[in-house]
């Protein structure tokens, strides 16, 4: 009687086939995606990065940090970023990464942003001339992707796995997708959770807390690489309310240390449509 009781307890609400993940996967891609139709967004963004160089017979070598962070606007049209203006605080007059022009890598992960400005690990330049160390990202193709699908594609080779659980202790379901990484040991993992089964407001990727990606000479280490996202379902979609990206990255000694986090404040549909909707802080 106890055993019937505890697989009651802890059983899935009747509407929800635990064996068909099929659905979820394709209600989880709003997250990264961004919401169908024409919406306005304006928030705060930060990135700051932590450079540290050994001491070499060119270099001194030491450690470096250097923070941006402003307002943005920006225009998300079904899941494509057809504008987006950053509006940059005053930095000092000594920050590196304000003055190699490395606000153009401060863009979102939700939705298509072209390539061309976002931050490239196998194109990291550190510049260690006059016993001064900067690091600048050089530009990639300007084709427009997907930032978690373009990791996803660059980072495995295998098809997805997926399977769902229902979480008693959140009262909600949770959606596991996972692949093996290529030329490395583990697994990208991305946990979707759907609170009492409905619209999904959580989304984690994670990679090994340290992967070694090997790309001919050039050996790469990338330590606690991390993304979060949060969003909050409004009327038939589901909206942006924050995302977070950390990661690590190690080669020839050098270490550089990414944070990014973006905030939508407000959110509201394009002109076609002037009810607005606030996201919440």
């Amino acid at each position: 009687m106890l055993g019937l009781l505890i697989s009651v307890a802890v059983a899935a609400p009747p509407p929800i086939d635990l064996e068909d993940s099929a659905p979820w996967e394709k209600a989880a891609r709003v997250m990264r995606e961004g919401p169908a139709g024409c919406w306005q967004f304006e928030g705060r963004m930060s990135m700051e990065v932590a450079l540290h160089t050994p001491a070499s017979a060119w270099s001194r070598g030491g450690s470096h940090r250097s923070r941006l962070s402003g307002d943005f606007t920006g225009t998300l049209d079904e899941g494509r970023w057809v504008a987006f203006e950053r509006q940059l605080d005053p930095a000092d007059s000594n920050d590196w990464l304000r003055l190699s022009g490395e606000g153009s890598q401060l863009t979102p992960l939700v939705g298509i942003y072209a390539v061309e400005t976002a931050p490239q690990i196998n194109q990291i330049r550190i510049d260690m001339s006059d016993d001064q160390a900067t690091a600048q990202v050089a530009a990639a193709s300007s084709q427009a992707v997907n930032r978690v699908d373009r990791l996803m594609d660059t980072l495995t080779e295998e098809a997805e796995l997926a399977y769902i659980e229902w979480v008693p202790s959140r009262d909600g379901l949770l959606l596991h997708q996972f692949a093996e990484l290529q030329n490395a040991r583990g697994e990208i993992e991305l946990l979707t959770f759907f609170p009492g089964g409905g619209a999904p407001s959580e989304l984690t990727v994670t990679l090994p807390p340290k992967t070694v990606i090997r790309e001919g000479p050039l050996k790469l280490v990338l330590m606690r690489p991390q993304l979060h996202f949060r969003g909050q379902a409004v009327a038939d979609t589901v909206l942006p309310v924050a995302e977070a990206a950390s990661l690590v990255i190690s080669f020839f000694g050098i270490t550089v240390g990414i944070d990014q986090r973006i905030d939508y404040q407000r959110a509201w549909r394009c002109a076609a449509s002037p009810e607005p909707s606030s996201a919440p802080p």
